[in-house]
């Protein structure tokens, strides 16, 4: 079972180096090792989705209470990664 055990300002785990705070988008990919231009495209992009009240990538209206112009920006820079282990045979 997962715990969300974070504090609601998050001030902790940026103070451990767990998470990283920035103002905008643009310094948030600076500092987790993103390209700015993707980050701030992406964030524009769910931001429509909140305005127009429709996820278009997951058909939802559910999920978009409102749009991601804050304060601050957390992140981590966390890299994704693919494994794999064979463990069945199709034969």
């Amino acid at each position: 079972m997962a715990i969300d055990t974070m504090e609601r300002d998050n001030s902790r785990e940026v103070n451990k180096g767990w998470i990283k705070r920035a103002d905008t988008p643009h310094d948030l990919a600076a500092l987790i090792n993103l390209s700015p231009e993707v980050l701030d495209a992406t964030v524009a992009r769910f931001n429509g989705f909140a305005r127009d009240g429709m996820d278009a990538d997951f058909w939802q209206t559910h999920r978009l209470a409102r749009t991601a112009a804050q304060s601050a920006y957390y992140g981590d820079g966390i890299d994704a990664e693919f494994h794999h282990t064979p463990g069945w045979s199709a034969a």
